[in-house]
């Protein structure tokens, strides 16, 4: 699940990767990306599908803060604390994650190799949607493509079809993505009260 949780976070940053226009270069399509992400906190719902499996989401960001919600595992992040929950075995660990620990999961950390690891270029175009196609130029990157399909009246991902370095399938389906005026910042830390009976561990 923690792999699906950082397909999902590259997700959000090829979307804005898909907002080129015209003259846009990949690096000016970055920082508009920076910007958007940091001006305002964002809300998305999805699901999984691989191996024949299917696991859906929520994901909350607030600049590099985050909550991310499945079944199975869910992660808070306060800006200092991470809580990282496994519902099968009904415990917490509480981890302070170092900066390339964050790197892998945090998508405004995630920006500042992009441009510099992936090729982008148009793969397909349909009436109302946009195909993007991402190659991987670094040999150690657990994704080695991605293919992103985007709504071309609301300039929102539908979809996302990854292919990891070891040749397994995953697609994304977006249901909901969306900015908020502001989010409270409790939802960013874990809360024993919501989750009678488990374990926490502190690791810190």
């Amino acid at each position: 699940m923690r792999r699906l949780f950082n397909i999902f976070l590259f997700l959000l940053v090829t979307t804005g990767l898909t907002r080129a226009h015209g003259a846009e270069t990949a690096s000016s399509v970055l920082k508009h990306v920076v910007d958007r992400m940091s001006s305002a906190p964002v809300e998305a719902s999805f699901s999984v599908e691989a191996s024949g499996m299917s696991q859906a989401g929520t994901l909350t960001l607030s600049g590099n803060k985050f909550v991310f919600l499945t079944d199975d595992l869910s992660a808070w992040y306060d800006g200092k604390n991470q809580w990282t929950l496994s519902k099968a075995i009904k415990e917490v660990n509480i981890t302070n994650p170092t900066h390339d620990e964050l790197a892998e999961i945090n998508p405004l950390l995630i920006l500042g190799s992009l441009s510099s690891n992936y090729n982008a270029e148009m793969a397909t175009s349909a009436p109302g949607r946009y195909e993007i196609l991402l190659v991987s130029r670094d040999r150690e990157s657990g994704i080695a493509s991605a293919r992103v399909t985007v709504n071309s009246s609301t300039w929102m991902p539908q979809s996302i079809d990854v292919t990891s370095r070891t040749g397994e399938q995953f697609k994304i389906t977006i249901k909901n993505i969306k900015n908020l005026k502001s989010v409270n910042e409790s939802i960013f830390r874990f809360n024993p009260a919501s989750y009678p009976g488990v374990e926490i561990i502190d690791l810190r």
